[in-house]
């Protein structure tokens, strides 16, 4: 099963694909199983440049969505297109983010904001993917989660992220943490 659809963050319309099941058997978003149409015999690199070919040509069919995020696990892969920076990242549920990688990735009272490890990661990746060029920092640690809010009745969280050197605020923007049964996705743009 593919999804496609439109976020919209700060005014911004982000249009996104994910395509699950990059192998026979693997669970995808909403608890969908089996292979995704024409991924049957790939190995992972060819996934990957399948990938990869599909977002050039969403890019030439919205020729005004000139920014473009890519993200891939064993499982899943997708993409996202907007006007403006965008950043994406998704994985599965059930991924494992180690103590020695918080300790890489986190900021004191991040975890806490965020409310587990793996949807802290997924926030600073796409927020980490929204900030290309010269404002890219080196590392992920870099990007401050400020605030985050629930965004309805479900675990979907708003979220607001500052890219700071010593006092001065070089970037700020704002994403979206969206979850399922058995994925993560998250979303982010610049909004200053």
């Amino acid at each position: 099963m593919v999804t496609s659809a439109v976020v919209t963050i700060a005014g911004q319309a982000i249009i996104y694909k994910v395509s699950p099941a990059w192998s026979a058997g693997a669970a995808g978003p909403a608890g969908t199983v089996g292979p995704a149409a024409g991924t049957e015999d790939l190995d992972r690199s060819s996934r990957r440049t399948k990938l990869h070919t599909d977002l050039k040509k969403a890019q030439k069919r919205n020729k005004a969505l000139k920014h473009a995020s890519i993200s891939h696990t064993l499982h899943l892969g997708g993409w996202a297109l907007s006007s403006a920076p965008v950043g994406f990242d998704l994985e599965p549920r059930g991924r494992k983010i180690s103590a020695k990688a918080l300790k890489w990735y986190a900021r004191t009272g991040e975890i806490e904001r965020a409310r587990s490890r793996l949807k802290l990661w997924v926030m600073k990746e796409a927020a980490f993917k929204a900030l290309r060029g010269p404002l890219q920092p080196a590392t992920i640690r870099h990007v401050q989660i400020s605030r985050c809010r629930r965004s309805s009745q479900n675990e979907n969280l708003r979220f607001f992220f500052k890219l700071k050197r010593g006092r001065k605020t070089l970037a700020s923007g704002e994403g979206r943490l969206n979850c399922s049964p058995s994925t993560i996705m998250g979303f982010a743009t610049l909004i200053s």
